[in-house]
């Protein structure tokens, strides 16, 4: 199960990387995807982590977060270029540059992981590692997945459920309600093959729902805080004030998207999550029990 994991979620990262590096232009979703997909692998390797060699495991995971980090500042800027603006404008001129110099941050990651097939070359010699342990194991490990994965989903699925807000309209706790269903989305991802079919097509699909009408709030929000600390630090009048109109529209979207959550979508959504976990801990697996081998698509 590690093997199959983290193989396929490092041929995405694999896959993306040199995209994100190199034609970008063409379709900013390269940057994005890869972000996700390093989130997916790294998760996996934390998952994992009593299976994988620890030294590897460390030096992936490092690499991982520079990839991140390199590819968050970008997906910020792509965000924000993404907002109506007029040409010519000073503050997209601006924009820009701080979006290419991220592109080289991008760029730079690549060619370091990309010399001499290093990254996957570090990936094959895990996942041999990963194999080699396994072999004469199998049996014992695939009886105990069930009750792993049962024990470990409640646990991670716990702490979601802890992270909600207890009072309707508390605003700064979706941020943190946002990641900690990032860490359930992806271990759902993982360990669904220990689950029922409704796992899959009914459970997981709610918890994509949820977690895409955070992710907006969370890209307003974060636009709208960019937007603040460009107007605090212009020192000309006339693009403080394009400064400030930017800021006040991109408040009002966040106001309405925030309120929409709350009235409509938000709760329904929630009280789904939570009456599926219910009924998916009160029949816990058998030992030996695997329904299926595909992961939630995504």
């Amino acid at each position: 199960m590690a093997e199959r994991a983290l193989r396929g979620r490092f041929k995405a990262v694999l896959h993306y990387l040199p995209l994100a590096a190199d034609r970008t232009g063409e379709d900013v979703e390269h940057v994005h995807q890869l972000r996700v997909w390093a989130r997916r692998a790294a998760a996996a390797l934390r998952l994992f982590k009593g299976e994988l060699p620890r030294r590897r495991r460390a030096w992936l995971l490092k690499q991982l977060r520079t990839v991140r980090r390199a590819a968050d500042q970008a997906r910020d800027c792509d965000v924000l270029l993404g907002r109506p603006h007029a040409p010519g404008d000073e503050w997209v001129t601006n924009l820009r540059a701080e979006r290419a110099a991220a592109q080289r941050a991008i760029v730079k990651v690549h060619k370091r992981l990309s010399r001499g097939g290093r990254l996957s070359r570090r990936v094959d010699q895990l996942l041999s590692r990963v194999k080699a342990r396994r072999r004469g194991k199998r049996a014992r490990r695939d009886s105990r997945f069930g009750p792993w994965a049962y024990a470990r989903l409640r646990s991670e699925g716990e702490r979601y459920f802890a992270a909600i807000p207890t009072r309707p309209g508390d605003d700064a706790a979706l941020h943190p309600l946002r990641v900690r269903g990032k860490r359930l989305r992806y271990e759902m991802e993982v360990l669904a093959g220990a689950f029922p079919e409704s796992f899959r097509t009914a459970l997981y699909p709610t918890l994509e729902r949820l977690q895409d009408r955070l992710g907006e709030i969370n890209d307003r929000a974060t636009a709208a805080a960019r937007l603040r600390a460009k107007f605090d630090e212009e020192q000309l009048t006339e693009e403080k004030a394009q400064w400030r109109q930017m800021e006040d529209a991109e408040e009002a979207q966040l106001r309405l998207s925030r309120k929409d959550f709350w009235e409509k979508s938000g709760p329904s959504m929630l009280r789904e999550m939570r009456a599926g976990f219910e009924a998916l801990f009160a029949k816990p697996p058998r030992p030996g029990n695997r329904r299926h081998e595909r992961e939630p698509s995504s």
